[in-house]
């Protein structure tokens, strides 16, 4: 698979700028996309899916962080919302997966409601998605079976929190306002009234998995923070390139654009070995979690800083990189800002790892 995504990567370079101008990715590089079969990455293995090892997963993502920071996110969005197809059952998750095009996105804040009726639920909500709705073909909205909608995963608002599988032909979408960053990613909001939901098409990740493999013990929410890592990382990597490679060509490896492309290659590589290594450590307790949380935001903080230093130089030096340098910088601060790499993670972490263990909950 990272050798057919290494095989886009040029097109998708090439299509970058208009990705980012009109705000879609073409529909025949999401196919192409679909083909490698990225969309399957967290899919239950018994299925057809690959349900790959996070570093798989995250060495895929970096790469497409690499070619373009908006098709590296909605890549992301799309294959970590693959692992609800594992809390399905199993005759709806095979014949989900029977379909080549598959491609999900999810919206985990529960900004509808969902009443139970006889077979299932009426929904009935407004959400955001963050990527991957545009060519998506299904969605996983947040729900509250009674409660109040918006109250934040079930915190406060009461009720029992569950994601709705909604068929894309069935909702209503509106662009909302553009993004600062990852413009091309596919961020769209969407509502649907009084849509019926079979019970089969809904699951909460508290569930028990139909067939429970690796992946399916690993913690949900770290996944998809570490897919916004990986993502940002490979941008960071991008932005180094960048600049690098016009040092070497205007011979300016000996002043502060060449310490700039140095010092950006320390930070980010250095938050990439931090994150890799709490990743290989064993253990599944809070203080677990709480490392791999703070590997997982300091290496999305490091990607951000890193382009932070070479764009600066870049500026400082005159090199001329036309667009692709601050639109680089947008989405890797956009990717940096995600609730699932922000300060707050950092201080539940720290909270953990400083003996308050009910602080985990937030991780």
């Amino acid at each position: 698979m990272l050798n057919d995504i290494r095989a886009l990567t040029p097109r998708i370079r090439e299509l970058a700028p208009g990705i980012a101008a009109t705000g879609t990715i073409p529909a025949a590089l999401h196919s192409r996309l679909a083909r490698t079969g990225v969309f399957r990455l967290a899919a239950p293995r018994w299925a057809g899916g690959v349900e790959a090892d996070p570093l798989v997963t995250a060495g895929v993502l970096e790469e497409l962080g690499w070619a373009d920071g908006s098709v590296g996110w909605s890549v992301m969005v799309g294959a970590v919302a693959g692992l609800a197809l594992g809390f399905l059952p199993q005759g709806v998750t095979a014949e989900l997966l029977d379909d080549p095009g598959l491609a999900m996105a999810v919206a985990p804040e529960p900004a509808g409601r969902a009443i139970a009726v006889p077979g299932g639920f009426l929904v009935s909500g407004h959400w955001t998605v963050s990527g991957g709705a545009e060519h998506a073909t299904w969605l996983s909205a947040g729900c509250l079976i009674g409660g109040v909608p918006g109250a934040g995963f079930g915190l406060g608002g009461g009720g029992e929190v569950r994601q709705m599988l909604l068929p894309v032909a069935a909702v209503t979408f509106h662009h909302g306002e553009p993004h600062a960053g990852l413009r091309g990613a596919g961020a769209r909001e969407f509502d649907v009234a009084g849509l019926f939901v079979p019970h089969t098409h809904s699951y909460a990740l508290t569930d028990q998995p139909s067939d429970p493999g690796w992946l399916y013990t690993f913690p949900t929410r770290s996944l998809f923070a570490f897919g916004v890592a990986a993502v940002a990382l490979g941008i960071a990597r991008a932005a180094i390139d960048d600049v690098a490679e016009r040092v070497r060509d205007t011979a300016l490896g000996r002043d502060f654009a060449g310490v700039a492309v140095a010092r950006a290659t320390s930070l980010r590589d250095g938050g990439f070995a931090y994150l890799m290594s709490e990743m290989a450590a064993e253990g599944s307790d809070a203080v677990r979690r709480a490392r791999l949380r703070l590997a997982i935001a300091s290496a999305a903080q490091n990607a951000a800083r890193a382009v932070d230093l070479v764009h600066d130089a870049a500026g400082k030096a005159e090199l001329d990189l036309g667009d692709t340098l601050d639109r680089r910088l947008a989405d890797v601060h956009a990717a940096a800002r995600h609730e699932m790499v922000s300060d707050d993670v950092v201080a539940a972490a720290g909270a953990v790892l400083a003996g308050d263990d009910h602080a985990a909950g937030a991780l």
